[in-house]
This record gives structure tokens, sequence and C-alpha cells, in this order.
């Protein structure tokens, strides 16, 4: 064990020297260890080959004698350094193999991974250089050398033992081997209590965590250990003494005297570990082919960009974000995530991509903006589109194709990119474009050949786009009519067609010495095919390369050169469209002069016109960085410099020119207005709009200055700016210096109000206005004729100042300047004394009318606005479509706040500041007023006039489930929450709060803060003694009107009438309590509706999501019946309804019938199971006797997503047991596996198994101690634990025969991270899981349980992996030997199954394009074989001897790398990283491949009309409020002593504002939860008068507020008699006015004219409060109608929509405010008196004196 000094001295180089340790495991080995733990070390780069060979070099250097090298030394000191050492986390992903890897949690083994890492690491590096404070454990490089060298050569002289016969040498080196192997393991099992002994306990406890618990207790073990622990005198005294712990030596002495050949249980372990943490050969060649695969498909921006040295993507993600197609109509409900709702829909398109449409819109017509005419004609750019478009297959048609942002940079990068391996000058600098373009012209993108046909459209298609080239590039107002058709392939006699030999010859298509004027079209495919060098009469890519480069076009300049034209508008489209910018800046020259070129032509210059005529746009560019560039490009053309752009970096300068700068250019006042003394080619230089797009996107900068060609009006003779020769006069020129003019605009849903629209929009001075008016009515998509502008005198900005002029009309065929010299010429003011402001509006498409009127002072809409202030004039109040911004959970507040704020009367009642009479700050109830103040200052800023406007949406919302954005500004309540957190703790911070409890606290606080009563008489409650009821709510609510007369009292608050019934007297006791909440409760449902997932075994069967009915007490089972009649009613055509009308109410009629169907229903529910399913495997499997009610969530009261699977029949000859029965089978059936598991261990590897002590307990630990949890309830699949139900082996079974076995089985793929790690690959489980019932498993083949499961898997697929399951090559993988002569159920063939193997993914592709293997139930590792082995799976043969699996495996499909690619990853590449295992079951959506469609069970349609169990009304709520309850014990006056009673609410008296408080949130002992029952609502026409009290209609009609008094000069403002009869006090929703006195014959609301039906009864709705998702973490909104427009809206804080009234009903509603009719239109000075009173409050005398006259009533209650 002796070292030299001239070694690495590292931790663990006194058990081995490391130069001996790498020669045991080999240069292949070490040098991959090496590459690992230098990319782990510094994993944002790859490590060199240098790097690596230099430290292997240096860690198999043997000194010997000789000196050391200094390079070496410094190599071993740098390698022996704790910084150069690895942590524990970084070691466990660096070492360990992904099935053994370790995970938190019970059986994941992450403390024994600990006591690794300990032993490794040296006790003295791992503490600070004072020696106080322990530093974290880190792992040297040589010490992982040494540990697996040493497992290595113990598991080397195992083999060995086994063909070698024993010879001295030999035994020395297994001595050796082993002794080296016992040292380390003592550093292994002392890491547990690190006290330099080992105890006996901790050798249990090891024990226990690797093969499995209280393996210790076994007799082989128990043996073992007693023999290491024996006292070394123990057997000469005959006495049997155990030492109480072990030294080093005394453990090695131990492992001695108990060591074999073969096998040491205390060391096998840890050898067999070690040796999988190095696989010591390379990967094989057939998976590294397959890997080069995966990674060409693999879709990786960040890869791509590497690559391609682009960093910076801000620009070309805004440009392509630009092209996206969005819709202002939003479909779906805006407040949930609409990507699971897309995936149901089986919609597989991204929401963020360019569509076909979009792409041809963007390359195809003509760009008057831009200045160009457009890219490429339609038929080939739909050819670039598909060749560019991802997905793509083989036959898809282009328009449902899309280009994503990946696909747009991949073209962009192979059209103008260059990649960094690639040195200029090279021709393969042009293969990437070449490739795609070869591509354009195939049918197809993986055809490498191009027949004839092809070849003759390529010609044809190149010479329509030459065609179109010529088109797009000549002046739009040419009116020269020498439009070229191109030629048209016939198809059946293609070769024939005539082409123009001009054109051909233009294109260098034909030889330059043809001389006729047509060719035919076949002459043309021969001399491509001859210049290509091609034999036959197709064209390679090769071929095609060479045509293109051929001698006859080399020459020619680019755009006469065959493919030239097409390439340049392929990088045009690349660099400007895209943004993508190019590598080489001689590129960047040749397109911004080719922009140039095009814009010369298009609009070419003349005499009068030398920039181009009139309306040709120029874009200003400030002129020292553009001569920057052009000296830049200039300078590196042609050198190395050309590609060096720098852009591969974050915030670098492309080409060390830093970004364009215009604002030097700029005036100082905000706009784009240039400064006065500028000079072009000296300050400034002008481009073509399409070279300014180019050279923003690829040097960033602005901001961007346009200016176009006008009529030039010189003055004093002056010649153009612009003109080169000055002498010459010009009639066109540039206008540099427009008006900039504020642009307001208004149409009918502004009611005529202007709203900001274009702030400094730059205005021609000589232009007539109406091409101004085109270019505003352009962005907004309207006819120009329904427009027409008007010069502001006023800007809506400034305050009135009593002097100002009126509005004119311009005149859209003269200029603005003129026309204002005009109108000013009388008053002598200067145009440019002032700011210019217009106005745009817009026509009434629909009426034709103009907002403004005609002459624009009749307004149209100015008579119906009645908002705001009571003095104010139209227009001074806003329209009140303004959100509320979110700061942390205020939801419940902005939604609350919204109702309040669109509530009539209320809200005019704190904008005219009327609240100001009735603040009382004296009451200590209140809040002195502040409340109501800083309520007031909130509700002002709602309904002001904003100067930014909404913009309403151009697209009314006119069919349910659309949501129309509407741009409306957005106030941040800060200041009201802050005060609200002040007036009551409750509210303050940022917890989430319930609406109901927010609203409840604002009306109590308003009220006291606007009571009108200073000082409250106590007043103690009546009792009925008698009286009627008229007289004895009179009582009450005048009592109540003592205490509190404010506005809240006369809009919100009702009255109750509370009768208590003693049942022993029958004594009835009445209260009248005010109310200002109608709380009414959700009528409970026997039944409840779960929504489940069901998996059909029919073949390609589609996987439905279904929602059923089941009682809310019921079991697993009925949820199963229940399915079961859903499924039986599709296959007989019955409607969802009848489904359950047929489940609630039966037909007597009928019984047979009914029973006969129950039987077939309870029949089909047998053959189904419901499943825990996880992340992509079925964990447990759940009993049907599981009640409901033990699933539901705690806190929520939500029952999950459940999965069911439909399962194979069972025979008629078998019949079920009972749960008693199967769960005493389990366990002799789980003892039978165990059996079958030890005999299975005989076969394998004698290495392994041979003289197994411990072979007969389970010391494989093979699953996770959380897969135990709630072992009780569900009934395992695993082989450890009970079998599933119905897979024992019964009496029945054994007569006949017949057995049936469940097996679970999960997708799995393989992963790779990166080729420079240890261990690249992991098997993550995805998908859709199966679960089968199998009939006579034991006697199945393996090609018959691969033929079964590869049928149950069609369903569950992806369609391209399809054809890998369907018709199979009968191949020789199936064995033609069907004989059964191999013991059934054996396991004596198994293979073990490693990583790297070429079985798992690799290799031949299998039958069905996988294999299948034997794993734990989570798919992590293999079940059969112990978890060091790190074996994934043994393999499950594909062939004609019985099978090996057995009842209750869980097996795993290995899916072929094959299929991999041809279903591109499965859809998605997955997470590699370890995912936590959730604790509850039912809780995991299952992560699926495929789409899960929803049942027509599922729509909300369907629930409204009766599928969902009955939908509940309204109504049914005000019953449930109204039905009589039972009270056990309460007091009767009369019994004097405790009775049980019955209770019976109602209503007395109503106001002019009901809330109606559903309750949806339950809170009970033992659980909360939300209620999500779908109450249906009129919104109009309410009618409470069902549960209004017996003999109270005339009264609830007339008797609310009559009471309230107003005081004006302190006397009382009316009196009057008391109505006849005692008739209560009439529905005054205010006051006793002083207005016109009614008597009973003339009151409208009297009894005789009111009963209790007609419209002043009956309620509308105008706001309802939602609340969406869970009780615990929900969010609100808020639908309110607005009463401008009539219009419903959904205030989701900031963001608000346009909605259609029947999305307000939904299960999400939560409180509901209705306004009585004939309140909704009132004004506020009819309801409330608003005068200004003297001093504060009422007296109690005055409020007496109010209540003794009750004739005067005001008619609005």
């Amino acid at each position: 064990m002796s070292q030299s000094s001239k070694e690495i001295k590292s931790n663990l180089s006194q058990i081995l020297p490391v130069v001996e340790a790498c020669h045991i495991l080999g240069d292949e080995a070490v040098t991959r260890v090496v590459r690992a733990f230098l990319y782990f070390r510094t994993p944002n780069r790859s490590p060199t080959d240098e790097d690596i060979s230099m430290i292997v070099k240096a860690l198999f250097y043997d000194a010997g004698e000789n000196d050391v090298p200094e390079n070496i030394q410094t190599r071993w000191n740098r390698l022996t350094r704790r910084t150069s050492g690895m942590d524990k986390p970084s070691f466990l992903k660096f070492m360990v193999p992904s099935p053994a890897a370790p995970y938190n949690a019970p059986g994941g083994h992450l403390g024994l991974f600990d006591c690794w890492v300990h032993a490794l690491s040296s006790s003295a590096n791992n503490y600070a250089n004072n020696g106080s404070a322990p530093l974290p454990p880190v792992v040297l490089l040589p010490d992982i050398l040494i540990a697996t060298a040493v497992c290595q050569e113990y598991r080397n002289v195992q083999t060995m033992a086994r063909s070698e016969s024993p010879t001295e040498n030999f035994a020395s080196r297994v001595d050796y081997a082993t002794m080296m192997l016992a040292v380390f393991a003592y550093r292994v099992y002392d890491s547990y209590q690190k006290k330099g002994i080992l105890l006996r306990d901790t050798l249990h406890r090891f024990l226990s965590d690797v093969h499995g618990e209280d393996s210790y207790k076994t007799t082989p073990a128990r043996k073992l250990l007693d023999a290491i622990y024996a006292a070394p005198d123990s057997q000469n005294n005959g006495s049997r003494r155990f030492l109480p712990h072990l030294t080093p030596s005394q453990f090695a002495n131990g492992i001695r005297k108990t060591a074999r050949r073969k096998h040491h249980y205390l060391l096998d372990w840890i050898a067999i570990l070690g040796e999988q943490m190095v696989p010591r050969t390379p990967l094989p060649v057939s998976i590294t082919s397959y890997l080069e695969t995966l990674a060409s498909s693999h879709r990786s921006l960040e890869t791509l960009c590497q690559n391609y040295g682009l960093a910076n993507l801000y620009e070309i993600k805004r440009r392509f974000h630009s092209l996206v197609e969005t819709n202002l109509v939003v479909k779906g409900d805006v407040m949930k995530d609409t990507q699971e709702e897309d995936n149901q829909k089986g919609s597989r398109k991204p929401r963020h991509v360019v569509s076909l449409h979009a792409f041809l819109n963007a390359v195809t017509p003509e760009n008057d903006e831009m200045g160009h005419g457009g890219y490429l004609p339609k038929r080939l750019a739909t050819n670039v589109f598909r060749i560019g478009a991802c997905p793509m297959h083989d036959g898809e048609d282009s328009s449902s194709c899309f280009w994503a942002l990946y696909d747009v940079i991949h073209f962009g990068c192979d059209a103008v990119r260059q990649p960094g391996d690639k040195v200029r000058g090279d021709i393969t600098v042009e293969l990437p474009l070449m490739r795609f373009v070869f591509k354009v012209f195939g049918s197809t993108q993986s055809k490498p050949l191009l027949d004839r046909k092809e070849i003759a459209d390529m010609l044809l298609l190149l010479l329509e786009h030459q065609t179109f080239r010529s088109e797009a590039d000549r002046p739009p107002y040419d009116e020269e009519n020498f439009v070229a058709n191109p030629p048209i392939m016939n198809d059946e006699d293609f070769e024939e067609s005539m082409i123009d030999v001009r054109s051909a010859a233009a294109l260098a298509l034909l030889p330059s010495n043809f001389s006729k004027n047509e060719v035919p079209l076949h002459i043309l495919v021969d001399f491509c095919l001859d210049s290509a060098g091609m034999d036959g009469d197709t064209l390679s890519f090769d071929g095609f390369c060479k045509w293109y480069f051929s001698k006859e076009a080399s020459g020619l300049p680019l755009l006469q050169r065959r493919l030239g034209p097409f390439l340049v508008d392929l990088r045009l489209i690349a660099s400007v469209l895209f943004g993508v910018p190019p590598t080489r800046a001689s590129m960047e020259q040749a397109l911004i002069d080719e922009i140039q070129r095009r814009h010369r032509s298009r609009y070419p210059p003349t005499d009068v016109a030398r920039r181009g005529p009139r309306g040709t746009v120029w874009y200003i560019l400030e002129d020292r960085w553009f001569k920057l560039w052009v000296a830049h490009v200039e300078k590196v053309a042609g050198n190395d410099e050309d590609i060096a752009d720098g852009r591969d970096s974050i915030g670098a300068d492309a080409r060390n020119l830093g970004k364009i700068n215009n604002t030097l250019l700029l005036a100082d006042n905000g706009s784009l207005a240039l400064q006065s003394d500028i000079r072009w080619k000296q300050d400034y230089d002008i481009v073509p709009p399409l070279a300014w797009s180019a050279l923003q996107a690829w040097y960033d900068g602005g901001p961007p200055i346009y200016r176009s060609v006008v009529r030039y009006i010189p003055t004093n003779g002056a010649p153009s700016v612009h003109s080169r020769t000055p002498r010459v006069r010009t009639e066109y020129e540039i206008e540099l210096y427009p008006f900039f003019v504020t642009v307001f605009m208004c149409d009918v849903t502004s009611r005529g109000e202007a709203r900001p629209f274009q702030q400094y929009a730059p205005v021609s001075r000589v232009s007539p206005v109406g091409i101004f008016l085109v270019q505003l009515c352009k962005g907004l998509e309207i006819d120009p004729k329904l427009g027409r502008i008007w010069v502001m005198e006023n800007h809506p900005n400034d305050a009135d100042d009593g002097d100002v002029g009126e509005d004119w009309l311009l005149n859209l065929e003269l200029n603005i300047l003129e026309q204002k010299n005009r109108r000013n010429a009388s008053t002598g003011e200067s145009l440019l004394s002032g700011r210019i402001t217009l106005l745009l509006e817009i026509k009434d498409p629909e009426t034709g009318t103009w907002p403004r009127g005609v002459d624009g002072k009749s307004w149209t809409c100015r008579d119906k606005n009645r908002l705001g202030d009571l003095n104010a004039q139209p227009g001074d109040t806003g329209n009140g479509i303004v959100g509320l911004y979110n700061m942390g959970n205020t939801c419940y507040l902005n939604s609350s706040i919204q109702c309040l704020g669109h509530t009539p009367i209320f809200r005019d009642y704190f904008i005219s500041k009327a609240y100001l009479n009735d603040i009382n700050t004296t009451n200590p109830l209140g809040h002195k007023g502040l409340l109501a103040q800083v309520s007031a200052v909130l509700f002002n800023s709602m309904w002001k006039r904003f100067n930014q406007g909404q913009s309403m949406p151009s697209k009314r919302i006119t069919a349910p489930g659309s949501y129309a954005p509407v741009s409306a500004p957005a106030l941040t309540p800060k200041t009201f929450k802050d005060s609200l957190g002040k007036f009551n703790e409750h509210f303050a911070g940022n917890e989430q709060h319930d609406a109901q409890e927010l609203l409840a606290f604002m009306l109590g606080g308003l009220s006291e803060d606007l009571n009108r009563i200073v000082d409250k008489p106590y007043i103690e409650a009546p009792d009925s003694d008698g009286r009627p009821d008229s007289e004895l709510a009179d009582i009450w609510w005048s009592n109540h009107l003592k205490r509190e007369m404010s506005i809240i009292v006369a809009m919100f608050t009702g009255q109750y009438k509370s009768l208590l019934t003693c049942k022993s007297c029958k004594y009835e006791s009445a209260r009248f309590e005010p109310f200002s909440f109608l709380q009414l409760p959700l009528p409970e449902d026997d039944l409840i509706s779960l929504s489940v997932v069901y998996y059909p075994i029919k073949k390609q069967a589609e996987i439905l999501k279904y929602s059923v009915r089941v009682r809310h007490d019921g079991k697993l089972s009925d949820v199963l019946i229940a399915l079961s009649r859903v499924l039986h009613a599709d296959e007989n055509g019955e409607q969802l309804d009848e489904i359950f009308d047929t489940q609630m109410n039966g037909d007597e009629t009928d019984d047979e019938v009914n029973q006969e169907l129950e039987e077939a229903l309870e029949c089909r529910a047998q053959n189904m199971v419901v499943v825990d399913m996880r992340e992509g495997y079925i964990f447990k499997i759940a009993p049907t006797t599981w009640a409901l009610p033990d699933l539901q969530n705690k806190d929520t009261g939500e029952l999950p997503l459940l999965h069911i699977y439909e399962l194979d029949p069972i025979l008629d000859d078998e019949s079920s047991q009972d749960e008693d029965s199967a769960d005493k089978d389990d366990v002799e059936n789980s003892q039978k596996v165990e059996e079958n598991y030890e005999e299975s261990n005989e076969g394998l590897s004698e290495d392994e198994h041979e003289e197994d002590p411990l072979a007969q307990s389970k010391m494989e630990g093979t699953e996770d101690d959380e897969e135990n949890v709630d072992a009780v309830k569900f009934k395992s699949i695993d082989t450890n634990e009970h079998t599933l139900d119905g897979s024992q082996e019964r009496e029945d079974d054994k007569k006949s025969g017949n057995k049936y076995s469940f097996l679970a089985i999960a997708q799995r793929k393989v992963d790779f991270s990166n080729l420079d790690v240890i261990h690249p690959f992991t098997h993550p489980v995805f998908g859709t899981p199966l679960l089968l019932r199998l009939h006579g498993l034991e006697n199945m083949s393996g090609n018959e349980l691969y033929d079964v499961v590869a049928e149950r898997l069609q369903n569950k697929v992806p369609k391209p992996a399809l054809r890998f399951l369907q018709n199979p090559e009968q191949n020789d993988v199936k064995a033609q030997n069907t004989a059964k002569d191999v013991e059934p159920g054996s396991r004596k063939r198994r293979e073990r199954t490693n990583s790297e193997m070429v079985t798992v993914a690799a290799g031949r592709v299998p039958r069905y394009g996988f294999r299948l293997r034997i794993t734990s139930r989570e798919g992590r590792r293999c079940s059969l074989c112990p978890w060091y082995q790190c074996c994934i799976g043994c393999l499950v043969p594909d062939d004609a001897y019985p099978t090996i699996v057995s009842c209750g495996d869980s097996l795993a499909v290995d899916w072929h790398f094959a299929v991999d690619i041809a279903t591109n990853g499965f859809g998605a590449r997955l997470n590699q990283a370890d995912q936590p295992i959730p604790q509850s079951p039912f809780r995991v959506k299952a992560n699926t491949t495929i789409s899960i469609k929803n049942h027509p069970s599922c729509n909300d349609d369907a629930k409204k009309k009766g599928y969902y169990g009955g939908t509940i009304t309204l109504e049914d709520c005000l019953d449930a409020f109204a039905k009589e309850e039972k009270i056990p014990e309460a007091y009767c006056s009369k019994c004097q002593d405790f009775r049980v009673q019955t209770k019976r609410m109602s209503l007395w008296r109503l106001p002019p504002v009901v809330i109606i408080h559903l309750k949806r949130f339950q809170f009970t002992q033992h659980m909360r939860r939300k209620l999500r029952d779908l109450v249906v609502f009129p919104l109009e026409g309410l009618d409470l008068s069902r549960i209004l009290a017996p003999d109270s209609a005339a009264a609830t009609s007339r008797e609310n507020l009559s009471d309230l008094a107003s005081q004006t000069d302190g006397e009382d403002t009316a009196a009057g008699t008391e109505p006849a009869g005692g008739e209560a006090p009439s529905q005054n929703g205010a006051y006793l006015c002083d207005t016109e006195v009614y008597s009973d014959d003339e009151d409208p609301m009297s009894a005789s004219n009111y009963s209790g039906r007609t419209g002043a009864m009956l309620y509308d709705l105008y706001a309802v409060v939602h609340h969406q998702g869970a009780l615990s973490g929900g969010h609100y909104v808020a639908s309110l109608k607005s009463n401008v427009d009539g219009q419903w809206r959904l205030f989701n804080d900031a963001q608000v929509y346009e909605i259609h009234s029947r999305d307000v009903v939904d299960s999400s509603a939560y409180i509901l405010f209705y306004i009585r009719r004939d309140v909704q239109d009132a004004r506020l000075q009819d309801f409330w008196d608003i005068r200004a009173r003297a001093g504060q409050g009422l007296t109690e005398e005055e409020v007496e004196s109010l209540m003794k006259g009750r004739s005067d009533r005001c008619v609005i209650s």
C-alpha cells in the first residue's frame, strides 16, 4: 500500500496509486471521466481535446526514479486542490446513473450517497483554515478514479474466478482486490456516524437501505455479521462472544475471514454500483448516429443562434410578432388559460405563429408605405412557405402549416448568416440557402432528386418570378400595359410548352447564341441537365449547384444568373422583412444597393421631380453614421473583416458602428420636427423606406423620420435644397417641415365627444387635406367617405375661458395652410402663433348620421347624456369605462368598487358632491366622514371625462362566447386601498378577501359616515303582542330610521320578516329586521358532477373527457355505473337530458326493462377501473368501494379528475368475488410472486446470485417507500405488494383453467443531455399509460403480448407513430419456434438492460417500434434487479416462447429512436430534471401526447339544458331562503321556556336596489369548499313577490323609506295624515319630499294600482361580481351593464372587454345587483334631498315629527 513521493497524493491514494487506478480503468474510461469532469466544472463551454489530453497524460504519468516534469507537477497540484473538487449535487449528477439516482424521499437512498461522498472526500479538507467552521465536502477527480478502479478490480477478479483455476498468484490478487475494497467500504460505512468505529447497528441500517427493510434479520445475514463481529478468542474458549464495534483493521480481518472468491454481501453492492458509475466502453456507433439525427431535428433556438453568432433577437421578434395574425374578438373565456382548451379540441397550432395567409400578404402584394412592389409571386411564395414551415410532413397541405419564430430565424440564418466555422470565399457559404431553394422546387422535402417535370416547373417558376419582378419594379402610375403573362405548363404535354427566348436568355436559361423567338420547354430542361453534368433525366443537389455555378452563368451579374433574382429576394425577405442581419458587410451593401435600384425604378426621378413623383416617401438618416457605415463596408469588402459583425454577444455594437441616432436632427418640442438649420449631405441623408427598415433592423436606433415628396413652392425663387445643380428648378421636392398637429377622434361610440387619437401627426402644408384623411382612415380600416376633419379652436384639455371660437370644417381639396390663412386673415393671427388641433369625425355607417350633426352643433347623442354633476354641461362626465389596476390581490376591491360605482343615483350622489351635505363627523360608529370622502374621490376619478378617451372596439359582440377588448384607461386606487386598511385592519396588506365582506363594510361604513342622525337613541326591539304585521313592521322600521337615515338606507336597505312558531303552543313571534344583502343559500343537490377521462380499448377510439352525475355520498362504483349510462346512451342515440331524467325519475311503467338495463350497466361497469394516474404512469388502482367524500379536497371541497380505463370483459364462466376474498387472494398471490421471483434469480449471472445467503429475503428494495403511502386504500400493481383485484387465481379459475392478470404499462423514451457527460441518457415516462386485463397471461407468448400492447397503443400515440404499430413486417425478431418447453412464468431468461446498451432504443427497429421491459411502477428502474445494478428494466423478448411477464408487473414501452424522430420527440422535448412525486391520490393531470376532447356532457350548453343534473335557478335559491327550518331550542315567550320551534324567513319591504349574495362559500368543522353550481338568474324582470310576507303586497310596494326626511332651514318639510287602516309608510327610497302630494286614488304606487306584479315590482340586473377559481386562491371580476349605451362589459382589473349578455350568467356569479325598474331613469334630486342644510344631522324631535305624517310620498319608490 506504500506509495512513492513522486505520485499524486489524494484522499484515497493510500488505498491505490492514481496511476494504477488509471491502468485498471483503461484510457477510454479515464478520458471519458476527465471530459465529463471538466464539463461539470465549466458547464458554459465544452472542454477542448487539448485540455483533456493534458490531464489524462498527467494522470497516467509514472515518474519512477525520474524527476517529475514541471507541467505534470502543475497538473497534479491543480487536481488535488479543494477548488478543483466537485460538490455533492454535482457528483450525484456526474457519476450516478439515472436508474440509481437518489431523491429526497423514503427509499430514495439519498443518505446512502451522502456516505459515498463523505468516503471519497477528505475530512481534513472539509474544514476552513482556522478549523472552526466545517465546509461542504468536495470530491477530487483522482479519488473518483481510485474508487471506481477499486470497484472495477474487485469485479474483474470475481469474473476471472469463474473461468480460471485457482493459483497462488491469482489467490493473492483476489485477496489484494478484496482488501482494497474493504478499506474503501469501511470509509463508506463509517461515514454514517463518522466515529472511526463501526457499530453493528450501522451495518443493520445499511443492509436495510440497500437490500430491503429488515433484511439483516434473515438467517444468512445474521450468520455473516456474527462471523465478522466474532471476538478472536471466542472459538478457543468454546464461548460465543462478539465485539461491540470494529476498527478498520478488525473490519478488514472480518472481511478476509468471510470472503469467498465470488461473493461478499457487504462488498458486492459497493463494487457493482462503482462499476456502473464509469462505463468502460464508448457509445455504440448506432446510438451516436441516432443522436446526430435527433440533434439535427431538435429545434433549439439557443443552439441555432449560437451556431450563427446571433445574440440579440429583439428586433427579429418584434417583426415576427407584427406578422402574427390576431383577432380583436377573443373566443372563449378571457379569464381562463385557453391552452388546455386548444389541446382538448385537438388544435396543435401554437398561438404565436405566422400563417400562410399572413406570409403571402407580406411578400406578394405591393406596399406603398415601404416603397416596393412585392418580393415573390404567389405560387413561388407558397412553395417557400411550405419548405420553411414546421411541422411539415410529406403530403400535408401548406395552409395547415405555420412558421414559428424558430422557422423564421432558421430561414433567415440560412439566407444571410454565415456559420462560425465557415471561411469567407468558400462555396459552402451558399450551400444552406441552396439546399433550401432545391427543396422549394421539389414536390416533397425528403425527395433527393428532381425529375423532368419538376425541373420544368422550376424553370417556369423562375420565369414567373422574373415577370413578377418586372411588374413590381415599374412605376405604379405607369399606364403602359406591357404585362407579360408567364407561360403555364401543360400537365399532359409539359415539354411542348413554348417559352419566350428573350425571357429565358435574360436568366441564362439558354445559350446566348440561340436565335429563335420561342423555344419548347424541353429544350430548357435539356440545357439545364447538360449544364449540371447529369446523365439521366433527374437533377441531384450537386447537379443543381453545378448548374447555378456553371461557366455559362458565372460571369454574369447576380440578377441575370438563373437563381440570382430569386436568391436576392429571399435574402431581402430574411434581412428586411424578418430583420435577420447579414454576417457579411458586403452583403449588407449589396442588399442596400438593390433596394435603392428598385426604388429608383419604381419611383423614377425626372427633371422636375428629382426625388420621385409626388407622394414618394423618403426616410431621414443621420449623415455622420451613414457615412461611417458606407466607409466601413467599402473598407472590409474582400478581406477577413467582412464577416466580423460582432453580433454574437448581447450589448456589443454591430461592426463597432453603434446605433443610429436621429435625435440629433430633431427640434426640442417632443415631435419629429427637424431642426431648421440642418443641411443635406452634411447633417442628414435620405434613403428609401425599405433601406431604412433594413438598417434599423441591423443596427437598431432611431427614431424613424419620414418625409414625402410634395409640390415644391419655392420662396423668392430659391432652388431645392436637394438639387445637385442649384440652377435647375424643380416642381416636386421632399417636404422637410410639415405641420405637426394633435388629432382627436369622435364617433357614435364616444357620443360625439372628442377623444385623443394621434399626437404630433405630420400634415403637409401644401398637399390637400384629403390625402391626410385617407392616411387616417387607412389606419382605422374604414372608408374615407365616412370621415371628415374639423379644426378645433378650443383644445379639449384646455379650460373654458368663455372667448373661444367655433370649430370649423376643413375643405378636403385644399391644403390646411391656405384654409387657415384665409380664416385668420381678418384677425391678423398667424398660423404659426399657436398649435393646431384637428378632429376626425366618423359617420355612423348604420344610420348615416354624423355624431355632431351635419353642422357640428346639433349633436345626435348629446341629449342622452344624463350623468355627472346636476349643473354640469353634457360631456363633462365620462362613460365610466375605466379599469382599476390590481395592486396585489386587490381584485376583490376592484370588482366591488366597479359595481358600486355603476349604481345609478348612488353614483350621482357622489359625483354631484351632494354627499357633502350629509357627512357626519361626530358619529362614533363611523369614520369621521373620511370613508365617504375617499370613496367620492375614487368615484369621481372613475367617471371623469378622460382626455385619453376610450377606444371602442371596431367589432361589436354579436354572439355569446366572444370577448372584444376595449382600450380603456385605468386607475390605481392606492389611496383608497391604504385608507381602507386604516379604517379596518382586516383589509390592510395584500391578502385576498371576500368581496361580500368588503361590500358589507363599505355600505355600513358609508351609512354611518353619511348618517343624518347625530344622536342615536336606544330603542328596545318590540315583541309581537298580537299586533298586526303591518303595525309591527312600521314600529321596527321607524325605530331603525330613528337611528340610521342615509342614502345607503334609502338605496340598499330592506326589511326581513322572521317568523318563529312554537311547536308546543303554536305561538307566533315575528321580527322585522333591516337588511342590506339578500343572502340566498344554494339548494343542496343529492347529485354532484364529476369530470372523468375515459380510456377505451377499442382500436383507435378517441379518449374523451366526460361529466357524470352521481350521489354526493356515493362510491366509485356509482361513478362507473354513471359513465356506463352515458356510454350506453351514446351508442343508442339518446339525448343527454334523457339520460338523467331516467337516472333521476326512472320509468315506473316498465320496471322489468329498467332492471335489465341496470344489470347491463353494472356488468359494463365491472369492466372499468379507476386509477390514480401520475405523470405518465399508473400508480395504483382505487377500490370501487371508496366513498366520494373521502376524495374531496379538504380545502376546496372539489373532487379530482378521475381517470377510468376500460378493460377486457370477463368471460361468462368467470364469477366475481367480494373485497374480502380478493384481499385474501392478494396475499396468496404476492407470496407466489415472491417464489417466482426467487426462481428467476437462479438464472441470473453467477456473480450476482450464486450461493446467495440473502436470496430468500426481499433485499432489492425495488420500490420507493413513497409508493407505500395509502397502501391500505389502494390495490397495488407492483409485484412486491398486493396485486390487482381480479388478478387472483380463484377456485373457478383452477377448475376451468382461466386466469386474469393485470399489467400497467407506461411509455418511455430516451432523452440525452450532452455527450460530454458520463451518463448522458435519461428514460422519462411520458404520454398516456396503458392498463391491461389479460386472460391466460401465463400461457401467452412474447409475440402475443407485443401484439396486444401494439393494438392498445394505437389510440394513445401521435399519428406519425401509427405506421410502426400497424402491419409490421414479420422479420426474424419474431421467432418461428412455437415450442412451449419453458416453464410458464419462469424468469430464467431475463436480460438485464443498462442505459447505454444498443437494444435500449437503437439498433434494428423492432417489429412495432418499441421494446417492453419490466420496471418499477414509475418506470424509474427495473423491479426485478437490485437497484444498485442500475438496470432500467429487464427485456421482455418478442418471441414465440412463453412471456416472462407475470401478473401484477409494471412494464415500460421503450420507443425506438426511429419513432422518436418520426414524431418529432412525440410532440415536445421532456424536461430532464427529476420532478417531485405528488403526495395525494388523483392529483396529477395526465401528461398526454394526444388531444383529449370534451364529450358534449362537458359543455356549458349541456349543463344548462339539464345534463348537469337540473339547473339551479334563482327562484330555487329564493325558495330555499324562504323554506321553513326547524330550531331545536328557542325561547318561547308564551311558554316561558325553551321549546322546539320553526323559523320561516320572508321579505316585508324591498329596497330600490337589491344586492343578492349567493352563498357559494361553505365552512364546516371538517372542510371549506366552494359551490360551483350554475345558478340561472334573470337579466330582466326579476320578481321577488314569491318570498314576500303574506298580506304585505301593498305595504311592500309603498313602504320603504317614506319616513326618511329632509330638514330645510330647521323646519318640517311635510306633514300629513295617518293612512287609514294603519297603512305602513310608502316605499319612498329617500324622504318625504316637498313635491306634489298624492292621494291614494291619485298615487300610482297605491295598493289599488299596485298589485305587486306590475313593473314597479320588477328588478333588472345591472352588475355582477364573479368569483373565478378555487376558494383559497380565486379571482374576482365584475360584469356591468352601462346605462349609457346598454352594453355589457367585463371589468377584469385594468382590462375591459365587451361581452354578450348571455355570458353574464355563468357558474362564477357570486353577487348580483338588481335595480327596480322605476328607479333606473330617476334623477338624484327626485330621490334625495340635495339642498344644503343648516347644522348637521337631525334631532330626535325632528325625526319624531317626520314619523307622524306619511301621506306625502315620492313616486320614486
